[in-house]
């Protein structure tokens, strides 16, 4: 989940200034890494190789129609996610699922103590991660790295469109030397489930590509993120589209988690699926 409060996020910008000049006087990269403030800004091949690249899921059924990258939420890689990532295989695609946290090594407490709250690791820092795993894809020979889908949920949607939006703007994340040559040349649709859309998400302010299939499924009843922010984001991107559904936050995770209250709702977790296998069917279909 990403940042709640405002005072949060109030205090989270002042430990960066105070990492940024601790960072400048010998502060251990350890710590500068976890806050998401690199104390070396990486070229987006060693930043890959130092996040470790993502397993290949492959296709089901023949030859992959393309790859899913995948972005969980700020808890990290849940069974659920496993789940959807066997439900796009069985439609012909890949899946790779970029971990943010392990490498790193954040533990379950931190990041529920830390990045849920905004006080470490926001999405720009994770976008740096997407967009370094699109410039792995683009230098591998397999035909099937040319069609890349970004589905990212709650803080992970923050950082798929945090991505898109740095890329399209021409603004490198905060972890990288520089941006990749055409991070986005690979990419033909963004997905993102009960995103987080405030303070802080570069798709906000930055601009967005005009031809790129986007879809933002929102929860009415999120106590997590506002799905109204969302809505008024989505009003400013160019070729979006907004789904609604009188649901909880992780209505789409069937089981019980010590970590974060949610009501699993049957109904909109099937219908959110066939969005996203539509999405699919556009990104196939885009040239």
């Amino acid at each position: 989940m990403p940042p709640a409060p405002v005072a949060h996020l109030a205090r989270t910008a002042v430990m960066a200034l105070v990492l940024s000049s601790a960072v400048g006087c010998g502060v251990s990269r350890g710590v500068a890494r976890y806050y998401g403030l690199s104390a070396d800004r990486l070229p987006p091949a060693e930043h890959m190789a130092a996040l470790g690249l993502p397993a290949v899921l492959p296709a089901r059924g023949g030859a992959p129609k393309g790859v899913v990258l995948m972005l969980p939420g700020c808890m990290g890689t849940r069974a659920f996610h496993h789940e959807w990532a066997s439900f796009v295989r069985e439609r012909g695609w890949s899946a790779m699922i970029v971990e943010s946290f392990e490498p790193r090594g954040i533990t379950e407490a931190e990041r529920h103590r830390d990045v849920c709250r905004g006080r470490a690791l926001w999405g720009a820092d994770r976008a740096g991660d997407v967009l370094a795993t699109l410039d792995h894809l683009r230098e591998r020979p397999e035909p099937w790295t040319d069609r890349v889908v970004l589905l990212g949920w709650s803080h992970g949607g923050w950082a798929v469109m945090d991505a898109v939006a740095h890329a399209h703007g021409g603004r490198r994340p905060p972890n990288l030397s520089h941006l990749p040559s055409e991070p986005l040349s690979v990419v033909r649709a963004v997905g993102a489930v009960y995103p987080y859309c405030g303070f802080g998400a570069s798709a906000a302010r930055d601009p967005w590509p005009e031809d790129l299939p986007t879809l933002l499924l929102v929860s009415e009843r999120d106590d997590v993120v506002d799905p109204e922010v969302c809505r008024r984001l989505a009003d400013r991107l160019a070729g979006s589209e907004t789904v609604a559904y009188d649901a909880d936050h992780w209505f789409d995770n069937p089981r019980d988690e010590e970590w974060i209250a949610h009501r699993f709702d049957a109904e909109a977790a099937a219908d959110a699926r066939r969005r996203i296998a539509e999405l699919l069917t556009r990104a196939e279909q885009a040239p």
